[in-house]
């Protein structure tokens, strides 16, 4: 059931305490603009942290990709990217970009800082979702 609520954004609701906000989705390609919907909402605090979120589908095509929320349980809404099949990110200032499977994002902690802490204890910076599929879905296609 689609709504729109207090703060103007067109939300789908899931439970009694969570909201997923998809409305936008498709402008939407980093962290930073998840953060930017989350500061507009009810609750939010610079100290919160959110979880990312992933689920892997397989396209009739048979190309691969991943749908991506990023939850904030604390705040109670749930945002979501555009699908992906990598991300780049930041790393290390001196390498510059870096190109990362998408699913290394899977259960990854995100900070109002933009900060995104993958599993193993890896800081990634400016996140940045792409668009494409992956690699190895897309050699498959081509075959």
């Amino acid at each position: 059931m689609l709504y729109e609520n207090a703060s103007g954004f067109t939300v789908l609701a899931e439970s009694n305490s969570m909201r997923l906000i998809d409305a936008g989705r498709e402008s939407r390609r980093s962290m930073a603009d998840v953060i930017d919907v989350l500061q507009r909402l009810p609750n939010f605090s610079e100290s919160r942290e959110a979880v990312v979120r992933l689920a892997p589908l397989k396209l009739p095509s048979g190309q691969g990709t991943t749908l991506i929320q990023i939850v904030c349980e604390a705040q109670g809404f749930a945002v979501s990217l555009p699908s992906a099949g990598y991300f780049w990110g930041v790393r290390n200032p001196v390498l510059g970009l870096e190109r990362f499977e998408i699913l290394r994002l899977d259960g990854a902690k995100l900070d109002m800082a933009g900060n995104v802490a993958l599993q193993r204890a890896t800081i990634i910076h400016s996140v940045q979702v792409s668009r494409r599929w992956t690699d190895s879905a897309i050699a498959r296609a081509r075959r």
